[in-house]
């Protein structure tokens, strides 16, 4: 099955939201365990965004647009100061989004309530933050897994299988690759599955190194929602199965 991500429009880019300090000082987002890959929030609030122009800190310039899809970027030289995105797999949507989503099989998930202020405007429209729990590595079927291991330096590559059943768990991966770094230190390591394998049929799930991707019936979803400053991106650097069963053949 093919895969998807979000981002914005081209002619959106600079439309971002950040989180202003103050905002920063009365909830304590930032602090470590309050929201990140494998925390969420626990006694959420509101939380208030500024939507802002890149590069914007006049009235002179054009007024940020609201699009359905935000990225979270800061600034510590506008004014107020910005700060950037919490660590963590996330999304600022809006209502539309949030309705489509709901509808589909997602891992661990939670919703925040947000508003969203456009800089020169003062308008306030109602966000959420989506929060993906976990990496793409927490729900592995680890017995059914391939692992391959890429040893690379200036001078050469090797590779390194570890068949089925190997590996049996995220903590044991951890404990194969610590004498891998050291026997090759000359090298880099990197250690993946050779598919994805889950055991839920997920519709909406994690990418390596950040991005919340989604399937083709999430994109049909989307596409027939008519969103404003979104862009479907294909998603294809590994492959993936959901809904796995023992006598599929993968």
């Amino acid at each position: 099955m093919k895969y998807y991500t979000l981002e914005q429009s081209k002619e959106f880019l600079l439309y971002s939201v950040g989180l202003p300090y103050e905002e920063e000082e009365r909830l304590r987002l930032f602090e470590e365990e309050k929201i990140g890959y494998m925390h969420a929030w626990k006694k959420p609030e509101v939380i208030h965004f500024l939507l802002w122009q890149y590069g914007s800190r006049s009235s002179k310039f054009e007024n940020p647009k609201f699009c359905d899809f935000h990225t979270w970027v800061g600034d510590s030289i506008h004014n107020p100061p910005l700060m950037g995105q919490i660590k963590g797999n996330i999304w600022i949507i809006s209502p539309k989004i949030k309705k489509v989503m709901e509808r589909f099989n997602l891992p661990e998930h939670r919703f925040y309530e947000a508003k969203v202020k456009a800089l020169h405007s003062q308008e306030v429209r109602d966000y959420y933050i989506f929060h993906l729990l976990y990496t793409p590595y927490d729900k592995l079927m680890y017995e059914e897994i391939t692992f391959k291991a890429e040893l690379k330096s200036s001078t050469d590559n090797m590779i390194r299988i570890f068949e089925k059943g190997c590996i049996r768990s995220k903590e044991h991966r951890r404990e194969i690759v610590r004498p891998l770094i050291k026997e090759y230190e000359k090298y880099s390591v990197e250690m993946k599955p050779k598919v994805f394998i889950y055991k839920n049929p997920y519709d909406i799930l994690w990418g390596e190194m950040g991005p919340i991707i989604f399937n083709e019936k999430v994109k049909t979803a989307l596409e027939n929602e008519n969103l404003i400053g979104v862009e479907i991106k294909d998603w294809n650097q590994y492959p993936i199965v959901t809904g796995f069963e023992k006598n599929l053949k993968v």
